[in-house]
Formats: structure tokens, C-alpha cells, sequence
């Protein structure tokens, strides 16, 4: 009893999988009308490919995807319906990916950059490794997700917190060095381990992504595809396709 009210409030793994299909359904119905059939497509920080599958069925696009730690995260797939020349996993990061300059057609990435340790220099390889025309599609949290993290942890997390403040003492050394003290009264940042969620907050507002995107890129559309909640815990309301407000910023982008 007391493991299970200490773990309150997080997802079970199918709903947390249901969630995350969901939030990538909705968000890749936005982005797709801009990827061209057959073309040669990337993704940064692909986790499973899940965005290569939907690329590969329905637009007939060859997919390479690029993560530091492949199938570790993301919506879970079929691996074995996909064939290798025309699926592919490689390992690597963001600020040094392992294609040839103008190797691809469009450069694909969701919710990755805000886990860089370099955003400039991961936005200078993408545009290294896109070809002239080619279309770069972006996408980061907005301040309305920090916003709703926030809310979340303050709501979820609390009674764990106190229970961790309380037994700090007695924690061994390996513990207290994956988890700073300060994490239990401050939540961390969301993509930052060396910040905390009031970085967030400003970092990841809408024109503050812009002018760090507009650095390397012209963006040429923002979109906006719906407001959802954290789906590492429960579900606090159903997903709105709002399109002012949004849990996620899609820019469409062109190189300078």
C-alpha cells in the first residue's frame, strides 16, 4: 500500500504510450503537408522512429534517424516491418551528426533540441546536412508546457518530495548523486539538469525559440498543434487543438 501511494499520480506504461502516440499523431498531422513525397528525410533525436514509420507509410520518404541513445524512448513500434535500406538508426548527437553535408531532403526534430548542451551548434549541423531547398521542421516545447509540468509536479509529485526530504539522510551516496537535494523544492528543467524549471519558463517561450532558430534558418510558418498535458502522469485534461495556445511550437523553415 504505502509503494503504491508513493507512486501516485505517475502513468502506468500503456497510458503513458497512449499519450505519447496521441501527442505525435497530432503533431505530425500538422508538419506532414510540408515534407515532399519520396524525399530523403532525417530525424534528430528519432528515439524509436516513430516519425520515420509515419514518413516511410505515408509519404514513400527514405528515413536515417539520429539519437544518442536509439530505442530508448519515444512511442513503441513494429521494428521489423521496416527494411533497413530504407530505416535506418544511427548513433550520434545533435551537435555532431554522422551524414555527409546536403545528404538530405528534410531535416525533421521533435522535442529535441531543448536537450542539447549546444543549440547553436546542433542548428548549424542541421543546416549543414540539408540540401539547397531542402525544408527544416522543428519543433520544441512552449512556456504553456512548463507551465503545465510545473502545475503537474506541484500536484504529483509533492508527497514524494516531502518523503525524500525527510529520508535524505539516510539515502546512500548513489542516490544523492543522481538527485540533488534542491530538485525536491525546485523542479529541474525539463530539457537542462544543470537548471531548474523557472529556466523553462522563459527559455521556452514561442519568440524566444524563434530568434534562436533564426540564427541559422528563415522560418516560414509557426504552428501550433494542440495544448496536452504531461503525459508522465495522469492525464489532467484531454488534448484541445487550440491554436494560439499549445503545448508545442512547430516551425517549417528554410535555410538562410
Amino acid at each position: 500500500i504505502l509503494r503504491s501511494i508513493y507512486y501516485w499520480g505517475l502513468s502506468k506504461p500503456e497510458a503513458f504510450q497512449a499519450a505519447q502516440r496521441l501527442i505525435r499523431n497530432t503533431e505530425w498531422a500538422d508538419v506532414s503537408k510540408f515534407i515532399p513525397q519520396k524525399s530523403r528525410f532525417l530525424d534528430i533525436g528519432c528515439g524509436t522512429g516513430f516519425s520515420m514509420t509515419k514518413a516511410l507509410d505515408e509519404l514513400d520518404c527514405s528515413c536515417v534517424g539520429v539519437d544518442p541513445f536509439p530505442n530508448y524512448a519515444g512511442v513503441e513500434i513494429d521494428r521489423s516491418k521496416y527494411p533497413e535500406e530504407r530505416f535506418e538508426i544511427l548513433e550520434g548527437w545533435a551537435e555532431d551528426l554522422p551524414l555527409e553535408s546536403a545528404s538530405v531532403d528534410v531535416v525533421y526534430s521533435s522535442h529535441m533540441l531543448e536537450h542539447t548542451q549546444n543549440e547553436q551548434k546542433a542548428l548549424q549541423e542541421m543546416k549543414r546536412v540539408l540540401r539547397p531547398g531542402g525544408v527544416m521542421i522543428l519543433g520544441v516545447p512552449t512556456a504553456s508546457m512548463a507551465l503545465i509540468r510545473l502545475f503537474t509536479l506541484l500536484l504529483f509529485d509533492t508527497h514524494r518530495n516531502i518523503f525524500n526530504i525527510i529520508y535524505w539522510p539516510f539515502r546512500d551516496g548513489t542516490f544523492k548523486n543522481q538527485k540533488r537535494f534542491i530538485d525536491f523544492i525546485i523542479p529541474n528543467s525539463h530539457g537542462q539538469s544543470d537548471k531548474n524549471i523557472f529556466f523553462d519558463l522563459f527559455h521556452y517561450r514561442v519568440q524566444s525559440w524563434r530568434n534562436i532558430v533564426e540564427s541559422e534558418f528563415v522560418v516560414e510558418k509557426e504552428l501550433y498543434p494542440g495544448l496536452y498535458s504531461y503525459p508522465d502522469y495522469y492525464k489532467l485534461f484531454t488534448l484541445n487543438k487550440r491554436k494560439t495556445t499549445s503545448s508545442s511550437v512547430f516551425f517549417i523553415c528554410r535555410a538562410k
